[in-house]
């Protein structure tokens, strides 16, 4: 599921490559009707939670001085 949810979307992006090299006709057309907009304001909810939750995990491992740890199978329960 999650390479087909990586994947799946270049299908659609590269079907009009120009798109992609125009931000401001991107966003436009991220926008351009009712559905467009309820997908990328989903997604941009999604990445700003994700972004959020990722800076608290590594501010936590710094003052903690876990820098140099990749992967605790606890991190996210020692957060709560």
């Amino acid at each position: 599921m999650t390479i087909a949810g990586s994947i799946a979307p270049w299908f659609w992006l590269l079907q009009d490559p120009g798109v992609l090299m125009s931000p401001a006709l991107f966003l436009q057309l991220s926008f351009a009707n009712q559905i467009a907009t309820a997908w990328a304001s989903d997604l941009l909810i999604s990445a700003s939670v994700f972004f959020i939750f990722a800076a608290i995990v590594l501010q936590t491992r710094y003052a903690n001085g876990e820098a140099g740890v990749m992967f605790d199978e606890d991190c996210v329960f020692n957060l709560l």
